[in-house]
Formats: structure tokens, sequence, C-alpha cells
């Protein structure tokens, strides 16, 4: 007598059989991506597994644990209206940290193959950067949502664009940072100059699946000389923890008095 199973478990092998067909396919497809894509999701694991950008996002994740929507939001915004100004506190203390200085000597490091580094929490506000972005706050954007929302192990690249900020052609690659526990925390992007591999585009069959874009890089540089009085950003210093206590006492951009 047959089984009333047993057209269940042929469909079950049958599944089995076509997931171990797509999982050595999309192994493939890794092996056919364009360098500057490799390199980057490369970088991007090297930097989500640093025990530097781990910790800060921890930290950062525990001190936000409350944070309100609305209190994102004013943040953000308060970050776009200094952005390009000469006052801008928020935005310098954010690129004085211990955080951005780690990752802006991997940025530089690089010798202009690399065009910004963004570590983000899991609210999606930056935590660190190598270089002035014209937002605070990720976690509308593509590459957030498609990696810590993805949880571990997730990545994404965006296709080719000209970003106005760079003046170059550019992809991004994110990826989700997770902790000791294999807990998704936040996310790293990592965007890589096209011209530095020899590439003026992706074609479309070239690029990683399931990915769009994302954005902005500007000298850090440009805000060398914008602050020289300690800023007066309470909501800052009470959500954002770009310092622990000590550095906040040590760094002249780190008190609130």
């Amino acid at each position: 007598m047959n089984s009333p199973f047993r057209h269940l478990n042929t469909a079950l092998k049958a599944l089995a059989v076509t997931l171990l067909a797509l999982s050595a396919v999309h192994a493939g497809s890794q092996e056919a991506w364009p360098e500057s894509v490799r390199f980057a999701l490369a970088k991007a694991k090297a930097i989500a597994s640093a025990p530097t950008v781990i910790s800060a996002v921890e930290e950062q994740n525990r001190l936000n644990r409350h944070i309100k929507p609305t209190e994102i939001t004013k943040l953000d915004n308060q970050w776009r209206a200094q952005y390009g100004k000469a006052d801008a506190t928020l935005i310098s203390l954010m690129m004085e940290t211990p955080l951005s200085d780690f990752l802006r000597n991997i940025h530089l490091q690089e010798k202009g193959i690399i065009t910004e580094i963004i570590v983000m929490d899991n609210k999606g506000l930056n935590v660190g950067q190598s270089a002035l972005t014209t937002d605070l706050w990720q976690g509308d954007e593509l590459k957030w949502e498609k990696t810590f929302l993805a949880g571990p192990g997730s990545y994404y690249a965006s296709p080719e664009r000209h970003d106005d900020s760079t003046g170059v052609r550019q992809i991004q690659v994110s990826y989700t940072i997770s902790n000791a526990l294999g807990k998704a925390i936040g996310a790293v992007t990592v965007g890589v100059a096209l011209s530095e591999f020899g590439q003026p585009f992706l074609a479309p069959a070239l690029r990683p699946p399931g990915v769009f874009s994302i954005p902005a890089f500007v000298s850090p540089r440009e805000i060398a000389d914008m602050v020289e009085a300690r800023p007066q950003c309470d909501l800052l210093q009470r959500k954002l923890p770009f310092f622990d206590q000590a550095s906040r006492q040590s760094h002249p951009l780190g008190t609130n008095k």
C-alpha cells in the first residue's frame, strides 16, 4: 500500500535538490562578480568583525535602546541643517570620534580605492564614518534594510552611480554587523571608486543579485576648521555614545560644558 506521505516526501526531496543547485549557482556567481564588488565585500566583512566596531555599535545600541522616532528625526534634521555649514557641532563631534578615526585610517590606507565607510547601529543611525555624509540616519535606505533587517551574514551591493559628492562613479557594498552571539547589531557600508578597478561601469549582467543604490561622501577635510567651541547638544550627548566617558573628558569636542 502506498504511503500517504509518499508524494510529500518526493516534493521535499525535489525542493532540497533545487536549493542545493541554487546554492551552487549563487556561490559561482560571486566568483564572477567584478573585482570591485569582491574587494568591497571583503573589506565590509573585515570591518564588521573588528572588535573596535562591534563594541562601539553595541554601546550605541545600549544607550539608544529607548530613543524615539521623533528624536531620531530631530537629530537627522539637525545634521542635514548643519551639512556644508561652518557651524556644524553635531557633524564635527561625529567625525572626531575614535571609531571614525579608526574607519578613516582604513579609508586612507587604500589611497583612493575606498570612497567612504559608514557604520550604523540597530536604528540606522551612524555610529562612525570615514567621511562626511549628507544625513545621520540611514534607516530608510536599502544599505541598512537589506543587511541589518535581513539578519547575520546578509550583504547588499548597489548598482554603480556617479556620486556628485565624490565626483567619481562608485558602488557601495554593505554587510550586517553581528556580535559574539551571532546576533545582528548593525551594518557597515563600504564605497569604492570603479575607476580604480578599470571599470567605467558595471554591466547589468555582472551586478550582484537583488540590490540597488545609495549615497554620499565628502572629504573629511571640509570640516577640519568647522568648530572651535565645545558642542552644546544635550540630546546628542544623551542619545549617541560617540565616546566613552574617558574619551569625553580628554577630547576637545567630547564634553558638554
